[in-house]
């Protein structure tokens, strides 16, 4: 019996072991388990901010390569624009100078013609007068031809040596005249040159 009492003491001993050791096993397993899972929620959390990190940087990176794209496309535009403007500049300015130049060419034309009306208006003047004086000298002539119808041989050849006189008396003045503006004009230059000198 003792035996017995022995065995069931060693029984229970060995249960109260068993179960200690299985306690001690399972806080054993539980406080490896606790580390493995902090070490898993670290490794999780290291891993999800070095993620994030990435992300956070390739976002940036992204963004400063889309802003750069977009500031490339804003600057080509604008060169674009600077030299359609340009071209636009030189069109209106070649239009503006073709527009001065016709103006200028119709001006030369409509002077030319204000001066060709001038000389025509001139020469009609010129005309008249010479027609009127011309019908002078014919309205003359016929009284000259009347009066010298009823002269006698007498009288016309002294009314022709007194026309012939007077010509020559007309002549001589205008050859005068002209040799006075000559030598005039001989003295002047001659004034002129000394002075220059």
């Amino acid at each position: 019996m003792e035996l017995v009492l022995v065995a069931l003491v060693s029984l229970v001993v060995g249960g109260v072991l068993v179960f200690v050791i299985r306690k001690i096993q399972d806080e054993s397993t539980k406080k490896s388990a606790k580390s493995e899972a902090e070490k898993i929620v670290n490794r999780a959390k290291s891993e999800a901010a070095k993620i994030d990190k990435d992300a956070k940087n390739k976002a940036k990176d992204f963004e400063a390569r889309a802003r750069k794209n977009v500031e490339t496309d804003i600057q080509k535009q604008k060169n674009q624009l600077k030299s359609k403007e340009g071209q636009l500049e030189r069109r209106l300015k070649e239009i503006d100078d073709q527009q001065k130049q016709k103006l200028e060419e119709n001006d030369r034309f409509l002077q030319g013609l204000k001066d060709r009306e001038e000389k025509i208006a001139i020469a009609e003047n010129r005309l008249k007068e010479t027609e009127k004086k011309i019908e002078g000298e014919i309205q003359e002539l016929k009284a000259k031809v009347s009066s010298v119808a009823s002269m006698t041989p007498d009288e016309a050849r002294r009314e022709l040596m007194s026309a012939m006189e007077e010509e020559a008396k007309k002549e001589a003045g205008k050859k005068i005249q002209e040799r006075s503006q000559s030598a005039g004009a001989q003295n002047s230059g001659r004034r002129g040159v000394t002075f220059c000198k």
